[in-house]
């Protein structure tokens, strides 16, 4: 059972939390080229400096404010030369709040000032003036007047601490409108045209992505190619793998654009092998090089994820997080009913994905009902939880049709066709598109027309087979 303490020690750590995110966003204001004096005036005005609790942060604002008050913007070089011997802050530590990633603009920022300002109040006031009413009230000599003066400048008390303006004529869609004249938001792509078209035209930042399928269906394949490309295309991708080890992960990725089997690497290579592996390294590094960061520890929970994520984060924008998979996430162990479990994960990616704004590709296990079955999946087969279905921006799902993998090989197909399910597309269409799966070196593309049409002859001749049968 939460206590009261408990929960007021949970306030002032939330509190403090985001009196750096002020902070941090005051340093991205006046870190650009032209520093926005105005939206950092207009912060520390609904939040006050001076009624900081953090202690860092408060000697930073308190800086930060007295250089505005004197005309100078104050950016991280001139905060830096003002609290360089402040033992209670750093230029160090000041430097890593400024290079921390915070999507806040002046809008949003007040917003949240004003709230932490309210919380700020009740952590510190409230209690003072409630101990002040309670003594009032048990006093012997309490009047009616004098209690109606005490709530009355209670009232004026709480009512300085809620400064929101409501009189305002605020416009909610100015600053969506301006983004939307800008241009169309920058949507990732699959390397797949057949699926960017089934997504009207791929999938929105911010978004959480769910790729399901059955075991050895190609999750694992697919994700690798798709975050591959999404770094040959300069966007930064972090790889959690809590199923493979990175050389596991190497292996596939440099089987796959070396076009060298995944069965040679059990085996000592040749000096021609590895010749073509070294020109491989060198064109991934050529494409790629620095924005492909893979992650193999098989305990990963959110925190340790969204941690490892700023640090990437520093170094440029994220542009794709992927994590495979779901359920091998360490969930948090005061939650004992599995699914609540799964459905805190999936939320919290969900989270993840809004805090960096970039797509997040997460890979999830079917429960064994379709394949029983033996149809094409659902959403509703996603394993152990529900809110999954619930969380995801975007659900797509492999299937593989083993009668139809089994004839296409008869007739000396060594590639498979893979079905990619879009069944749930919050902001886009759904639907279907076909794959080409060639297993051997894990590479996935789109089907050529002979591909196509091999496909569909075995696929007419399994629909005559069936019908004979029927006779």
């Amino acid at each position: 059972m939460q206590t009261a303490t408990d929960s007021s020690k949970q306030a002032l750590d939330y509190l403090h939390g985001g009196e750096t995110h002020l902070l941090e966003s005051v340093m991205r204001f006046a870190g650009k080229k032209q520093p926005d004096v105005d939206g950092i005036r207009e912060v520390l005005a609904a939040y006050p400096p001076s009624k900081w609790l953090n202690v860092s942060c408060k000697t930073a604002g308190l800086e930060a404010q007295s250089l505005l008050d004197s005309g100078i913007a104050p950016t991280p070089y001139e905060l830096g030369k003002r609290i360089s011997n402040r033992p209670e802050c750093s230029a160090q530590w000041l430097a890593e709040i400024a290079t921390t990633q915070t999507h806040l603009n002046p809008t949003t920022a007040t917003i949240a000032a004003r709230e932490l300002k309210q919380l700020s109040f009740k952590l510190t006031q409230w209690p003072l003036i409630l101990a002040e009413l309670n003594q009032t009230i048990y006093s012997p000599d309490v009047s009616l007047a004098l209690l109606a003066d005490k709530l009355k400048t209670f009232g004026e008390d709480c009512a300085a601490a809620d400064d929101t303006p409501v009189e305002e004529d605020q416009d909610p869609f100015s600053d969506w409108l301006q983004e939307l004249e800008a241009g169309p938001p920058q949507l990732l792509k699959t390397p797949w045209s057949g699926l960017d078209a089934t997504l009207g035209g791929g999938v929105s930042p911010a978004s959480l992505v769910v790729l399901a399928a059955r075991p050895a269906v190609g999750k694992s394949a697919l994700a690798l190619n798709w975050a591959w490309n999404a770094a040959a295309l300069g966007r930064n991708v972090v790889f959690f793998s809590l199923e493979m080890k990175s050389g596991e992960l190497n292996i596939r990725l440099f089987s796959n654009l070396s076009d060298l089997p995944l069965k040679i690497f059990k085996f000592k290579l040749s000096a021609e092998e590895f010749k073509r592996l070294y020109a491989t390294k060198q064109r991934f590094d050529r494409l790629a090089g620095g924005r492909f960061h893979i992650v193999d520890d098989f305990g990963l929970d959110i925190e340790k994820m969204r941690s490892i994520c700023r640090l990437r984060a520093k170094i440029a924008p994220l542009g794709l997080v992927v994590v495979d998979y779901l359920q091998l996430m360490r969930a948090d162990p005061k939650i004992s009913n599995r699914e609540q479990q799964i459905a805190a994960l999936s939320r919290g990616l969900k989270m993840l994905a809004g805090e960096f704004d970039c797509p997040v590709l997460c890979l999830s296990q079917l429960n064994r009902q379709s394949e029983a079955e033996d149809r094409v999946p659902r959403a509703s087969d996603l394993r152990e939880s529900g809110a999954i279905e619930q969380d995801a921006d975007v659900i797509l799902m492999l299937h593989r049709e083993n009668a139809l993998v089994e004839a296409c090989q008869e007739i000396g197909l060594t590639d498979e066709p893979l079905q990619a399910f879009v069944a749930k597309n919050r902001m886009g269409p759904t639907g279907s598109c076909m794959l080409q799966y060639r297993k051997e070196v894990q590479r996935i593309t789109d089907p050529d027309e002979d591909f196509r049409s091999r496909v569909a002859a075995c696929r007419e001749n399994l629909k005559a087979k069936s019908g004979r049968r029927k006779l």
